[in-house]
């Protein structure tokens, strides 16, 4: 975790007195697929290890040893099934496991919460990976477009007022928010407080 953090872009909020980092994903999302990875990789297979790819736009975790026997395709995702009774065991009293069953819902609500896509999962016989993508939900160009009606009507529309219109987190609406200025759609005139939005 500590290498990833230093390898991907982090940007800075300041709402306070002091400034808050945040990562291009968000940590949650991180932890749960390195840990899975850890977890129910195939140790009898030494041909292969558990991967961290980091590319510009994703981040890719993958470890040898598909789907457990005993789990159909059809079934990922509403059941947990473990290869490694012992390394479960020991990891689940650790800060890193929450609870059992949970990693891939924990997965996809933080990324949805940061206003990125859902989680990529492929298998085979042989091999897992997950992949988090950089980019905006498959929603994003209908939350853009609230978003430039609302400031169009409201340019003194704030943030948490955003958020609630188009019912994502504040973070989803601030990704957003910097996407439309790096498209020049819109600008800010004026400081955070006593500024107002304006659509072009």
């Amino acid at each position: 975790m500590t290498y990833i953090l230093q390898h991907i872009d982090i940007r800075y909020e300041i709402v306070s007195l002091e400034r808050t980092e945040v990562p291009q994903y968000p940590e949650t999302a991180l932890r749960e697929a390195v840990v899975n990875a850890v977890m129910h990789r195939d140790y009898s297979d030494a041909s292969g290890d558990v991967m961290v790819e980091i590319f510009r736009d994703r981040i890719t975790v993958s470890n040898p040893g598909g789907l457990v026997s005993w789990l159909r395709r059809e079934d990922f995702g509403k059941y947990s099934r473990t290869r490694n009774r012992v390394i479960a065991s020991l990891l689940m009293r650790t800060l890193y496991v929450e609870k059992m069953g949970t990693g891939i819902l924990r997965i996809n609500r933080a990324l949805a919460e940061a206003g990125l896509a859902p989680a990529e999962f492929q298998f085979d016989e042989y091999n897992f990976s997950v992949t988090l993508a950089a980019g905006p939900q498959k929603t994003s160009q209908k939350t853009s477009q609230k978003i430039l009606a609302a400031m169009a009507e409201n340019p003194s529309v704030t943030i948490a007022e955003l958020a609630d219109m188009c019912e994502v987190s504040t973070r989803a609406i601030q990704y957003h928010i910097k996407a439309l200025q790096a498209k020049g759609q819109i600008g800010r005139i004026g400081p955070d407080k006593g500024g107002h939005w304006k659509v072009v």
